[in-house]
């Protein structure tokens, strides 16, 4: 729980009209932060080291796609407002929290049928891999910003170490019946180690680091989040996916090649 000394910080800002991606940019990262909506276009977040920090660089962030905002540093709301800003964020994390519910179950459903029709596949187990770690993704982003201890966060983490658990003996059992377990029971492969960079940018710097990444690997010298992208051979298989989901729209590019250890080792 908050400490009550620590108070809140209220955001009030303003974006132009256009274009409408800054508006959409900035939107999103107020709803990353968990903040509260007073009215519009204000609104209160716990005053937490943490929150601050994130608060400021979006406030640099409005200044730089032209907008304008103002923090405001509140020791108290009154004991009735706090009680009710308090129960107005619970309210918001458990719509989040069940979302998470919602994706578990559908996840340990996805693994029962598979396993009850004896589907122990590897294109089953990679697709259940990408499926729980966007549930754990989305989970350590809805816990973080759980300021107040919503209802539901013990429901919402018990399942999701439910599904881990499923997970395991599903792979376990692909990996069993592919004879890939070792003599101490365990799968002979590891799983991929993922190395994700993730950043809120304007359009323009969008293409700035678009055009970054594609020097950077011409150069054979791309790194992310410190690790530096093995050089990629001649010919590589790519993927473009868009996908619509409610108000959220996401484009992804991803590159594929078999790693020249590996040929020169087959």
């Amino acid at each position: 729980m908050l400490p009550d000394t620590n108070g809140w910080l209220m955001i009030i800002y303003r974006m132009p009209s256009t274009p409408s991606t800054s508006r959409v940019t900035v939107w999103k990262k107020v709803k990353e932060l968990g903040a509260y909506l007073l009215q519009q276009s204000v609104y209160i977040l716990p005053n937490l080291p943490q929150v601050k920090e994130a608060v400021n660089l979006l406030k640099e962030q409005i200044g730089r796609l032209g907008g304008e905002s103002k923090v405001i540093e509140i020791a108290s709301l009154g004991e009735e407002q706090e009680k009710e800003v308090k129960a107005g964020f619970n309210s918001n994390r458990k719509e989040e929290y069940e979302e998470v519910i919602k994706a578990c179950n559908e996840l340990l459903h996805e693994i029962e049928d598979e396993s009850n029709t004896e589907d122990f596949h590897f294109a089953d187990l990679e697709e259940n891999e990408k499926h729980i770690q966007r549930v754990k993704e989305l989970l350590e982003d809805v816990v973080g910003r759980d300021y107040f201890g919503s209802s539901l966060r013990d429901k919402a983490l018990t399942l999701m170490d439910e599904c881990q658990q499923r997970f395991d003996e599903f792979s376990h059992e692909v990996f069993s019946r592919d004879g890939m377990i070792g003599e101490d029971k365990r799968p002979s492969l590891e799983f991929a180690k993922k190395h994700k960079e993730r950043k809120t940018l304007s359009k323009k710097e969008l293409t700035r680091r678009m055009h970054e990444i594609v020097g950077s690997i011409d150069d054979n010298n791309l790194e992310v989040e410190g690790r530096k992208v093995e050089k990629m051979p001649d010919t590589v298989d790519i993927e473009i996916e868009y996908t619509e989901h409610k108000n959220d729209k996401s484009f992804g590019i991803k590159i594929e090649w078999v790693s020249s250890r590996q040929v020169k080792k087959a």
